[in-house]
């Protein structure tokens, strides 16, 4: 079961295709991650979930979910607001991806 969506920013690294482009509003896709601190090692899967109306090909607000948090406990733990993941479509890398908020609960007496 995947994690609950994270609100992200994603940038493009790479140009898309206009059928990338055009795909792009409204859908959820997987890709592979990796944490761009390279603090934990792994490559990992995740969900963008993409808003209906895209103006921009450029970047895109996001939610991003972590498929598999129970297997990947390391990855859970660091995915927070400010964390800086790289996406990957096979073994090229093609994005980067800000995460603005967490997905975490807050503990007693942190701060949202």
């Amino acid at each position: 079961m995947p994690s609950a969506p994270m609100k992200s920013h994603i940038r493009w690294t790479v140009p898309l295709t206009d059928e990338q482009w055009e795909a792009l509003p409204g859908s959820r896709q997987g890709f592979t991650a990796k944490l761009a601190d390279g603090s934990v090692p792994v490559t990992f899967s995740v969900i963008l979930l993409f808003p209906a109306v895209i103006t921009t090909p450029a970047e895109q607000d996001v939610e991003l979910q972590l498929l598999a948090p129970d297997n990947l406990p390391d990855v859970a733990q660091r995915l927070s607001a400010g964390s800086r993941l790289r996406i990957y479509r096979g073994p090229r890398p093609v994005a980067d991806c800000d995460v603005a908020a967490s997905s975490r609960p807050a503990e007693h007496g942190e701060a949202v």
